[in-house]
This record gives C-alpha cells, structure tokens and sequence, in this order.
C-alpha cells in the first residue's frame, strides 16, 4: 500500500494553503465529472490532475504539486485550443451536427480552461512553501553550503604540482609572461 503521510510537519502558512488545495481538490473532481459530458475520455486528464493534487494535499511533498501544475498546465493549453476550434467552426460555420452541443460544450470547456488557470495560480504559492519548508526540514541551504566547501577543498588540494622529470625537454608555461591586453 502507499504511505500518505506527511513528509514535514506544516506550519500554520502551508495549512492555511493547504485549505485552498483541498478545495481545489474538491472542484477538480467535480469537473472531472463534468466532463462526461463534453468528451468522457477527456475525464481522465482531470482524474489524473486530481490523483496529484491528492498526494500533494496528504503528504505535504512539494514535487506532486509540481506535477499537478505542470498537467494543469498541459489541460489549460489543450482546453485553450479545443475553444478556439470551436470559436473557429462557429465563425466559418461548419458545424454539422454538432451545433446543438456548442453552448454546453462551450460553457464547459471554459469553465474549466478558467478554472486550471485559478488552480495554477492557487497552487504554485504551496508549492513554494513546501518546497522551501522540506529544504529547511532537512537543511536544504546548509548542506549546499557544506557541499560548496568541500568541492572548495578539494579544488585547492589540485594546486599546480612540481613537474615530475621528463625526458621530452617540454616546460609548461614558458613564455615571456607578457600580460594580456597590457598593451606591449
């Protein structure tokens, strides 16, 4: 079974953002439901976006809010382009039998390219938070400042050596030591 607990302890700011998350949670899978009556197989884009959306409400881990706003993303652009086709069909009016479904259909899908522009702009400040609540958790900034310090050792362990004794008669850095751009 998956383990849904929490990965840090959130601070009064991420429960607070973890309300807007649960509400979205929420309205994601009524249109999810919604849906079923634009295009069924479209549901499961939504049902995916909410299955993210759950992992991140449940375990705090800021890389499933990631991916719940990079689907919302990929849905609201593919929204923003079936809307605009149907704009277009209307327009140039070669509709077919498909005229009796535009109002719903319309009202629908822009309802919805509305509503993952929102749960993208809701999220994203979450994210942040989780996000940089894990790196403190964990000692994000620290650990990449010890991290930085050791490569800085070991950088000046790999100071220039004495040249070892080689029969080609080739020095290293025998020029006249003119600087560049001095001019002379």
């Amino acid at each position: 079974m998956c383990d849904l607990r929490p990965v840090i302890q959130a601070d009064e700011k991420l429960k607070k953002m973890l309300v807007f998350l649960k509400i979205i949670l929420i309205l994601n899978l009524i249109s999810a439901i919604l849906r079923i009556f634009v295009n069924p197989s479209d549901m499961f884009y939504d049902l995916f976006c909410t299955l993210f959306l759950f992992l991140a409400y449940n375990t705090c881990y800021f890389i499933y809010a990631a991916i719940y706003i990079i689907f919302s993303l990929i849905n609201a652009v593919y929204l923003f382009i079936t809307c605009g086709t149907v704009i277009e069909m209307i327009i140039q009016d070669t509709l077919g039998d498909f005229k009796k479904k535009v109002p719903i259909f319309l009202g629908i899908s822009l309802y919805l390219f509305i509503f993952y522009i929102f749960a993208i702009i809701m999220t994203f400040p979450a994210y942040k938070e989780m996000k940089a609540q894990m790196m403190e958790s964990f000692g994000g900034a620290s650990s990449i400042l010890r991290t930085n310090s050791n490569s800085n050792r070991q950088s000046n362990a790999d100071i220039e050596r004495p040249p070892q004794q080689n029969q080609s008669n080739f020095v290293p850095f025998s020029g006249s030591g003119v600087a560049v751009g001095s001019g002379r």
